[in-house]
């Protein structure tokens, strides 16, 4: 590999790996609420499930994931997964995929997916929100996704939000929503939060992400840099030649 390329590439990844950041997650969970029911699926203490609910298909077996597939109250998840960074890749950071639930009437359901200790913060970053899947069921049957952030770094906390999406009630919907730069401790949680209400027989798939964006400061910042190195570079070159 030609040296001045791979000093340019190396600043360039420890620069990227500054502003971004790497957490490493002491704990995250995804709790599935009906009514009396819930089931909660944490990485370090297992799975609980109490009003008559079963941990039954829930698993996090692979690090970074969560998975569940079974029944709760009238709502029948045929999966639902929660994925982190890794094994995500930058900039997704949070993931509810694959998520599919039926019911046989009226009801409403919540899925929460959170965890502990992001650090992203150098610089101060933004958020966006992306969404998007489908709805079956009677008219105001809906679908509504929120996002949150704790400076206290507890799991499903909902102190801060960073963003809110719907209610979405068309057949198909999809969407994406940025949010302005939040300040964050040194460590903190990160939400989501979906909400399925269906006004009788119904189903719902979808997806449902929380992905990094650095300011756009931050990105002057990073391109100002890397100009400055191929400016160095090239002086370099030019007196050796």
């Amino acid at each position: 590999m030609n040296m001045r390329f791979k000093g340019f590439s190396v600043a360039a990844l420890a620069l990227g790996l500054l502003l971004l950041g790497s957490p490493a997650f002491a704990a995250y969970q995804l709790t599935l609420t009906s009514g009396a029911q819930s089931v909660t699926i944490n990485s370090v203490t297992g799975c609980v499930a109490s009003g008559g609910a079963s941990c039954a298909g829930a698993s996090t077996a692979v690090p970074g994931v969560v998975t569940f597939a079974g029944s709760l109250g009238t709502f029948m998840f045929n999966t639902v997964i929660g994925l982190l960074q890794p094994p995500l890749t930058l900039p997704d950071i949070m993931d509810m995929i694959s998520l599919n639930v039926s019911s046989g009437g009226a009801g409403t359901i919540t899925a929460q997916f959170s965890a502990q200790d992001f650090d992203f913060q150098t610089p101060p970053l933004g958020f966006v929100m992306h969404a998007g899947g489908t709805l079956t069921g009677p008219v105001g049957s809906s679908v509504t996704y929120q996002t949150f952030l704790d400076n206290a770094n507890t799991l499903g906390a909902e102190t801060v939000a960073i963003g809110a999406m719907g209610p979405f009630t068309t057949p198909s919907f999809s969407g994406s929503l940025y949010s302005e730069t939040l300040a964050a401790a040194a460590t903190y949680s990160l939400t989501q939060t979906l909400t399925l209400s269906l006004t009788g027989a119904g189903q719902m798939s979808g997806d449902f992400s929380l992905a990094l964006v650095p300011e756009p400061t931050a990105v002057a910042l990073l391109g100002a840099v890397l100009l400055l190195i191929g400016a160095a570079l090239r002086r370099r070159a030019s007196s050796r030649a």
